[in-house]
């Protein structure tokens, strides 16, 4: 038996949760996969109890060392592919925008060891019911490993949704302001925080990368790529500019807009 971290046979692979927060997916869930091969090979009783003793990560040490995939897993000697096994359970929560990867790495790790102990309990009548995962309504996908590039934010290419979901999955995300290297530490929702009209006429007409502060200084409001090719009198605004709430140059701390620009304007100095 294994736990994974979403609605298989959505995300398939080692990076399942990363692929939820870039995506921008707001349910989520945790599957239980019954794989045969294991209770012949190993036994029905040690299936039992490998289940209640047996707390890691998938692909344990690189996964913890790299954010990925974690959660219960007791993991069979299959020769078969990985993900691919019949489904026993699923269960579904709801992801909140707000979350970031360690939210919903937390919220996933405490449902799936929950209800790996409510599926032992009625291990019988579940293996029973198992489900191949073709049956289920999702649209199989993978969920590869992230790399370097998965971490970086281009903003003729990029809207500010795409911004913020990888902002999420990593925390960190690097980018390009007035030739300066520069992390992304913090965002808000472009889709829900209101755009000042000050900042929607200051960067009416601007190229993807312009920025300005807005009012009070408390918010750095980045122009992204309109991917969505939204009516340009309605809503786009939510779509293009990115809030962004803490940035990070090279061999400083993160800080908020008005210290970020406060830096900005030294650098620009010395140069």
């Amino acid at each position: 038996m294994n736990l994974h971290p979403s609605l298989l046979p959505r995300y398939r692979g080692s990076a399942p949760l990363h692929h939820v927060l870039l995506n921008g997916d707001t349910r989520s869930g945790v599957f239980y996969v019954y794989e045969c091969q294991f209770v012949r090979l190993f036994g029905r009783a040690y299936c039992w109890l490998v289940g209640y003793v047996t707390l890691c990560s998938s692909w344990c040490h690189d996964c913890w060392g790299l954010r990925f995939v974690a959660g219960v897993s007791v993991i069979e000697l299959s020769k078969r592919r990985f993900d691919h096994g019949r489904v026993l359970h699923q269960e579904q929560f709801d992801v909140d925008d707000t979350w970031l990867y360690k939210d919903l790495f937390e919220h996933s790790a405490s449902v799936g060891a929950e209800a790996v102990l409510n599926v032992l309990q009625d291990f019988e009548n579940r293996l029973a019911q198992a489900r191949p995962q073709d049956s289920f309504q999702w649209e199989p996908s993978l969920a590869p490993k992230v790399t370097k590039n998965d971490k970086v934010v281009d903003f003729a290419i990029d809207s500010a949704e795409m911004v913020r979901n990888k902002q999420r999955a990593f925390s960190k995300v690097r980018c390009m302001l007035q030739g300066l290297d520069v992390l992304i530490t913090g965002t808000l929702s472009p889709l829900h925080e209101p755009v000042p009209s000050i900042v929607q006429e200051a960067l009416r007409n601007a190229q993807p990368g312009a920025f300005v502060c807005g009012p009070g200084k408390k918010v750095l409001w980045i122009k992204c790529a309109d991917t969505h090719h939204a009516n340009k009198t309605h809503g786009s605004a939510e779509r293009v500019l990115l809030p962004v709430t803490q940035l990070q140059l090279p061999t400083r701390a993160s800080v908020g807009p008005a210290a970020f620009l406060n830096q900005l304007s030294q650098l620009t100095h010395l140069k």
